[in-house]
C-alpha cells in the first residue's frame, strides 16, 4: 500500500500540470507499505516450548476441538475475520532485518463487488484490498494499536501489552493482555497491479515501481497470550455439538469453559477450567488470583472467589481473570485502505492536456460522491473546489478550462 492511500478521504493523490508536459506527482514522496493478514489462525490444544501454559485450547476435548476450528477457520475464509498487520515503517520489504519495527494492528473487512471477475477466498488473498475498521484507526488513518517488533534473519518476533480483535469464536471481540506472536518471512515477489480497477493487485495510478519486491507471505506464525474473562463473558456460546449440559444462546464461552460439557452423558468435550492468568493491565479483586468462578443452575457465571476463597465483585474479577491462549497462524501481503469514514474504494485518476485545457479521467466506485479540488501551488493555504460528482462505477471526464497558470496540483476526495 502506497501513501497516498494511507490519506485517502483527505488527499488521494496530486496531479501535477505544466505548460511543457503533464507527470503524476504524489504530495508525499512515494513509498510502499507492507501490510499482511492472518488468512489461517489455527487454535492449538496443547502446549509446547513457545507456549507453556494454554489453559483456554486446554480446555476442549475430541469432537469440540473439531467444531471450534471448523468457525475459526470459516470466519478467516469468508472475511469477517481480517487481522491485518500494517508496517508503514519497514524498510527492507525483503523482511531480512529490522532492528525496531511498529506494527498497527487493525481488523478489516475485504472489498467485495459483484462485478469483479476474481473470486475472493480469504485463505487465498495475495494483494487483496482490505478495509480497516474505521473505529480502529485514528484521524491520520494510522492504527490505534501498536505493537512493537523486530526482524532478525527472517523471523519476526513482536509484543503488546494489550491486544483487541474481532473474535474468531464468534461474535463479540477477544481482548488479549500478554501478547507475544513470532513468524517467519516468506520469499519476495512482486506486487500484483489491478488491470479492471478491482482487486486484486495495485492500481496503475499509484505508479508502482515495476521492480519493487516485497515479502508475500509470512509462515510458522505462533501467537500466544491471556484472553480476558470478561471478553469471553460477551462472547456467546456456540458449540455446534449437542450436550448434556443444555447451554442456550443466552450463555457465554466463558460459561462454558467453567462448567464443562459431555455429550451422550460420557463423551467429554470441555473440560471444567477455571482462569489460570491475570491480566496485568487491569487491578486485582480482592485478594487476587487464583480466582475460582461460581455458576447457577442454568451453568451462568454469576459470582467469583479470590484466592482466600471471599467473594469478590463479579466485574472487577471477569477484568483481572484471564486464560492462557496458544494460535499459529499464515499471513498474506494485502492491500489496507485505512479510511477514517465509510470505507469506499479509492478512485484511480489520469490526467492530460487538451489544448489551453486540463482533463482528467476519474474512475470511481458507483454512487460514491467525489470531489475534485486544486491548487496552484503546494504552499497555497487552500485548497479550492473544482467540481463535485456522482461516480458511476466508470470513468468520468472532466475539464479544467481554467489551467492557464505555469503549474496546478489536484486532488481528490470520495466519501
Amino acid at each position: 500500500m502506497t501513501r497516498m492511500q494511507r490519506l485517502f478521504e483527505r488527499v488521494r493523490f496530486a496531479l501535477f500540470y505544466t505548460l511543457l508536459g503533464i507527470s503524476l506527482t504524489p504530495r508525499q514522496a512515494q513509498a510502499f507499505e507492507q501490510d499482511q493478514r492472518v488468512n489461517s489462525l489455527t487454535l492449538q490444544f496443547g502446549t509446547d516450548t513457545f507456549a507453556t501454559s494454554n489453559a483456554f485450547g486446554g480446555a476442549f476435548a475430541g469432537l469440540a476441538q473439531s467444531s471450534i476450528q471448523s468457525d475459526i477457520s470459516s470466519h478467516v475464509a469468508d472475511g469477517s475475520v481480517s487481522i491485518l498487520f500494517e508496517m508503514p515503517g519497514l524498510t527492507d520489504l525483503t523482511g531480512t532485518s529490522a532492528p525496531a519495527l511498529q506494527i498497527g494492528v487493525v481488523d478489516g473487512s475485504p472489498v467485495l463487488n459483484t462485478n469483479n471477475p476474481a473470486v475472493y477466498s480469504g485463505t487465498n488473498d495475495l494483494d487483496w484490498w482490505y478495509i480497516a475498521d474505521p473505529d480502529g484507526v485514528d484521524a491520520e488513518g494510522v492504527p490505534k494499536v501498536q505493537i512493537s517488533g523486530s526482524i532478525a534473519a527472517g523471523l519476526l518476533t513482536a509484543s503488546a501489552p494489550e491486544l483487541s480483535i474481532v473474535s474468531p469464536l464468534g461474535g463479540g471481540v477477544l481482548a488479549m493482555s500478554g501478547v507475544v506472536l513470532m513468524a517467519d518471512i516468506g520469499s519476495t515477489s512482486a506486487p500484483l497491479e489491478s488491470t479492471n480497477g478491482f482487486p486484486p493487485g495495485h492500481l496503475p495510478s499509484e505508479h508502482i515501481n515495476p521492480a519493487l519486491l516485497s515479502f508475500a507471505s509470512m509462515t510458522n506464525g505462533q501467537w500466544k497470550g491471556n484472553i480476558s474473562a470478561a471478553a469471553l463473558a460477551a462472547i456467546p456460546y456456540n458449540l455446534t455439538i449437542s450436550t448434556d449440559q443444555g447451554y442456550t444462546s443466552s450463555n457465554s464461552m466463558l460459561d462454558l469453559l467453567v462448567s464443562g460439557a459431555t455429550t451422550f452423558g460420557f463423551i467429554r468435550l470441555v473440560y471444567p477450567t477455571q482462569p489460570d492468568q491475570v491480566d496485568t493491565n487491569a487491578p486485582l479483586a480482592g485478594a487476587g488470583p487464583p480466582y475460582r468462578f461460581t455458576v447457577n443452575a442454568s451453568k451462568m457465571v454469576t459470582g467469583c472467589l479470590d484466592r482466600t476463597g471471599t467473594a469478590v465483585p463479579l466485574a472487577a474479577a471477569l477484568e483481572s481473570a484471564a486464560y492462557s491462549a496458544y494460535f499459529t497462524f499464515t499471513t498474506d501481503r494485502v492491500i489496507a485502505h485505512n479510511v477514517t469514514g465509510t470505507g469506499v474504494k479509492p478512485p484511480s485518476s489520469s490526467i492530460a492536456a487538451a489544448g489551453t485545457n486540463v482533463v482528467l479521467n476519474v474512475a470511481a466506485q458507483d454512487t460514491v460522491t467525489c470531489t475534485i479540488q486544486y491548487k496552484n501551488a503546494l504552499t497555497d493555504p487552500n485548497w479550492l473546489w473544482l467540481q463535485t460528482f456522482t461516480g458511476t462505477g466508470g470513468t468520468i471526464r472532466i475539464v479544467d478550462p481554467n489551467a492557464t497558470r505555469q503549474s496546478r496540483f489536484y486532488r481528490v476526495g470520495a466519501q
